[in-house]
Order: C-alpha cells, then sequence, then structure tokens
C-alpha cells in the first residue's frame, strides 16, 4: 500500500511539473512572428529547429503602441540569446516604431522582450546577403 500511494505522490507532482512547464511554454512565439500583440511583461521568441546556420544573419526587432499614448515613452527591453545558451546580447533598449537590428553569428538565436506596456511586436531574422542587396537598389 505505501508503494501504491509513494507512486501516486510521484506521478501527481511529475503531471504538476509538465503542466508548468506547458504554461511557460505559452508565451513562447516562433521567429518570425509579425504584429504580436504582447499583453503579457516578458514574451520570448524563438528560432524553430535545431543545427547550426552557415551565414551570419540579423535578428530584427519593432515595437509599436495600438494607440496613441500622450506623455510616456514607450519603450521594451530586448535580450537577444542563443538558443543553447552560449552567448546572449543585451539589454537592449528599443522605442516604438524604431528598428532595432543585430547582427548574429551562425546558429539558432531566441529573442527577450520585456515591456510594462501593451505592444504589438514584430520580430523576424534576415540574411546580411539580402540586406546589403536591398541597400544597394
Amino acid at each position: 500500500m505505501k508503494k501504491i500511494i509513494l507512486l501516486s505522490v510521484i506521478l501527481f507532482f511529475a503531471g504538476l511539473n509538465l503542466t508548468m512547464a506547458q504554461a511557460s511554454l505559452a508565451n513562447v512565439k516562433p521567429i518570425p512572428t509579425f504584429n504580436y500583440y504582447m499583453t503579457e511583461q516578458n514574451t520570448a521568441f524563438v528560432e524553430p529547429g535545431s543545427g547550426e546556420t552557415r551565414e551570419k544573419r540579423d535578428v530584427n526587432v519593432v515595437i509599436s503602441t495600438g494607440g496613441d499614448v500622450v506623455g510616456e515613452e514607450i519603450f521594451a527591453t530586448v535580450y537577444v540569446i542563443k538558443k543553447d545558451g552560449s552567448q546572449a546580447f543585451g539589454p537592449f533598449t528599443v522605442y516604438t516604431n524604431e528598428p532595432f537590428s543585430l547582427d548574429i553569428p551562425k546558429g539558432k538565436w531566441g529573442v527577450t522582450v520585456n515591456s510594462n506596456w501593451d505592444l504589438n511586436v514584430s520580430v523576424w531574422i534576415s540574411t546580411q546577403k539580402i540586406m546589403r542587396e536591398n541597400e544597394e537598389q
């Protein structure tokens, strides 16, 4: 009988941990994401898949508000973190309608956006080759 109770308790806590992990993953969005209405204070964006990329790329973040906010300077704090956790850049302060771009080495990356305001957030990754070709035209 003691083994059954012990097993039940272990399964209960394992299920509770799984439920909590799923709840925390609900706040993780894929890269690219455009015009995500962020109502939480912290939101993470992660590049799907695994493995290394060969080219150097730029991570881009743009924030905006849904309406006019008078008298306040709206901003978000942005961190750029390699998916395996081996590198991190930031914090960067990003203001509304001011594009933020950062060169990132090869690999898979994620972005966290922290703000006290409800924002529309766009996060995407572009290759530098494409960006340079567009600048030359």
